[in-house]
């Protein structure tokens, strides 16, 4: 009777899988959002909201990352462990049917007022994404304001009182000359983030005591000839900032600006002279796979950064380009189980060498000088972890490429009707990443053992348990560890 019990199971199992198809097209979905709670004080303590995601999502693989952010009174947008988090597993359910939930801390001395839900965003493994925000959220039902309270307010902007740099004249003809930015200021807070910009170069601003910091700018080897304009700015820990250009940095009488002398300015911009992209055909089964755009381009005399721009048809991901080699270039992009199948283009790609010559290559000019600039994805289908007996104690499945290891539930026929799956065996898998799992042991007269095999991916949670009758995911009521 055991192994008729087992192809009842096998059935469900089976249905939940199907779903999960190779070459994913689908896109996260949001079911509904709640942020509590609504109001929080701020006068003595840091405070936390939480946001709370409940998500859809078919296809081979799940929900990758939640993200959730707050918009202050002002205009200040959070981030970091202020204004906004993310959150990377479901606190229940699974990736495809779940919920995810990540908390904002609002530090104590921010700025009082109504702090709205400015973001909400899902993004699978693929790029696939789904955003709501303020604008429909509350064509959901749900909350978009956060009141933050605080009795004994303070000032929050920094405010900087000096500026100073260690040259206002450089001459790069020989090579690079560094300039160090110093600036002092004012602020309830510590320094988070800060840049001073000469010209098209910057550094980010450090605090190397209260109320100061600096920076060393690289004006490079040649870099245009002529004056150079100023821009500063610092933030504080509590997300309020304060920034000065070269007009208002003059308007102080500190300097506003840096002569540079080039006796050989580079002024030639790159030319792109090959480009390749391999392989042609990607099959997304099995371990991932790198396509790569690798490109020559002459006119770089010193690379500087560059991006690529890869575009499915649902899909698109930006990525750096990486100097291999003198003149040669190379983008690239992992395909994995669940990438969307179909042509893939490249749709752009950029390069900036260290003096600021910058080119741009978009897919038509790719085209029109005969170079490849594109590539499939094909679709294979991803094996079906079937459940079955190898032998008349060995329990087997397929392999499943996502899992990096299995757990199996033991229960009784009897206790399908109230949703027990069963205990978990996993303490007696000696290994839990391989597809099969012996059990010698026999039920009691009358009784009839049902098996159940999890997806463990990762650290995360059981996935692929199927759904019962009702429609409602399967949640193990005593899950492994």
């Amino acid at each position: 009777m055991r192994a008729l019990v087992l192809a009842v199971v096998l059935v469900f199992l089976v249905a939940a899988l199907e779903t999960r198809a190779d070459c994913d097209d689908s896109q996260p979905r949001l079911t509904g959002f709640d942020i509590a709670p609504l109001v929080v004080d701020v006068s003595a303590h840091d405070a936390k909201v939480r946001c709370t995601m409940p998500v859809q999502k078919a296809g081979a693989l799940g929900v990758d990352v939640a993200y959730c952010s707050l918009y202050s009174p002002s205009g200040q947008l959070g981030a970091g462990a202020v204004g906004e988090c993310y959150a990377y597993k479901p606190v229940t359910g699974d990736a495809w049917d779940g919920v995810f939930q990540c908390d904002i801390t609002i530090p104590a001395g921010s700025e009082p007022g109504d702090w709205l839900v400015w973001v909400v965003e899902l993004y699978d493994a693929n790029g696939g994404s789904d955003m709501h925000g303020y604008w429909d959220l509350p064509d959901m039902g749900a909350p978009t304001i956060v009141s933050v309270l605080d009795t004994s307010p303070v000032v929050t902007a920094p405010g900087i009182v000096d500026f100073d740099l260690s040259s206002t004249s450089v001459d790069v003809t020989e090579g690079d000359v560094r300039v160090t930015c110093s600036v002092a200021f004012e602020s309830p807070a510590p320094l988070w983030f800060g840049t001073c910009q000469v010209g098209i170069s910057w550094c980010d601003l450090v605090e190397t005591a209260h109320g100061h910091a600096s920076c060393d700018v690289l004006v490079p080897q040649g870099a245009p000839a002529g004056v150079q304009s100023i821009y500063v700015s610092i933030q504080n820990t509590l997300w309020a900032y304060a920034s000065m250009d070269s007009a208002t940095l003059e308007e102080h009488g500190w300097p506003s600006s840096v002569e540079v002398a080039d006796a050989a300015p580079d002024v030639t911009v790159p030319f792109l002279t090959s480009l390749t992209i391999e392989p042609a055909v990607v099959d997304p089964a099995g371990d991932p796979t790198l396509a790569a755009a690798t490109f020559a381009a002459s006119g770089v005399e010193r690379f500087g950064f560059g991006t690529c721009e890869f575009d499915s048809a649902t899909m698109f991901f930006w990525k750096e380009v990486s100097e291999i080699g003198p003149g040669l270039y190379r983008c690239q992009i992992p395909i994995t189980i669940g990438t969307t199948g179909g042509t893939w283009t490249l749709a752009r790609v950029e390069i900036t060498d260290h003096a600021g010559n910058s080119s741009t290559w978009y897919n038509t000019d790719l085209v029109a000088l005969g170079f490849p600039s594109t590539f499939t994805v094909g679709c294979s289908a991803i094996p079906e972890p079937a459940l079955r007996f190898a032998d008349v104690s060995t329990l087997a499945w397929h392999a499943f490429a996502p899992a990096d290891r299995f757990t199996v539930y033991r229960g009784y026929i009897a206790g399908l009707a109230f949703g027990d799956l069963g205990t978990c065996q996993s303490d007696r898998d000696p290994a839990p990443a391989d597809t099969s799992f012996a059990d010698t042991d026999l039920p009691a007269p009358g009784q009839s053992f049902t098996y159940l095999v999890g997806v463990r991916i990762g650290a995360g949670p059981d996935t692929l348990l199927g759904y019962a009758s009702d429609g409602s995911a399967r949640v193990a009521l005593n899950a492994c560890p």
